[in-house]
C-alpha cells in the first residue's frame, strides 16, 4: 500500500510539472512580441499598420514622435526608432535621423514605401515631405495614427 501511494504521489508530482512546464512554454513572447515589449518599455513609437483597412491602424508612444519633431523645429539632430507591426504579423524598425537640416529616413518594412532611404527637407504631421526619392508633391508617411491618438499625444508635449 505505501508503495502505491508513493507511485501516486511521485505521478501527481509529474503530472503538475509537467503542466507547469508546458504552461512555462506556452506564455513565452515570439520575437515580435519581445521587440514590441522593448520598444514599450523604451517609449519608442510603434506603428500597429493594418493594410486591409488603414482607418483600424492605431499607434502607441506617439508623443516620443512628436517631441522629437519639435526637436527638429529647433534644429537639434536627432535619431529614433520607429516600430511597425502590420497586420498583426509582419514587424520591422525603421529609422528617423535629422541632422540640423535634412531628415534621413531608413525604411526597412515596406508597409508605407518601398524599401530604402529617404532623404527629405520637411516634415509635417505624421509625413515627410521634399524627399529626393519621392514624386514631388507625393509624402513619406511615418507611421499611422487615429486622430484621438494625434490629439492625446499632442496634449502630452
Amino acid at each position: 500500500m505505501k508503495k502505491f501511494i508513493v507511485g501516486i504521489g511521485i505521478g501527481i508530482c509529474f503530472v503538475l510539472s509537467m503542466l507547469f512546464v508546458l504552461g512555462a512554454c506556452s506564455k513565452s513572447d515570439t520575437p515580435n512580441e519581445k521587440a514590441l515589449n522593448e520598444a514599450k518599455e523604451k517609449k519608442e513609437p510603434i506603428s500597429y499598420f493594418n493594410s486591409k483597412d488603414i482607418t483600424d491602424s492605431s499607434s502607441e508612444n506617439l508623443v516620443s514622435l512628436l517631441k522629437k519633431q519639435k526637436e527638429a523645429e529647433s534644429g537639434k539632430p536627432f535619431k529614433i526608432t520607429i516600430h511597425i507591426l502590420q497586420d498583426g504579423t509582419k514587424y520591422g524598425k525603421n529609422q528617423l535621423s535629422f541632422d540640423g537640416k535634412n531628415y534621413t529616413y531608413k525604411v526597412n518594412i515596406s508597409s508605407y514605401e518601398k524599401t530604402g532611404t529617404y532623404s527629405c527637407k520637411s516634415w509635417d504631421g505624421l509625413s515627410l515631405q521634399n524627399c529626393s526619392q519621392l514624386e514631388e508633391g507625393k509624402e513619406l508617411p511615418l507611421m499611422f495614427a487615429r486622430l484621438s491618438e494625434i490629439k492625446k499625444a499632442e496634449s502630452e508635449l
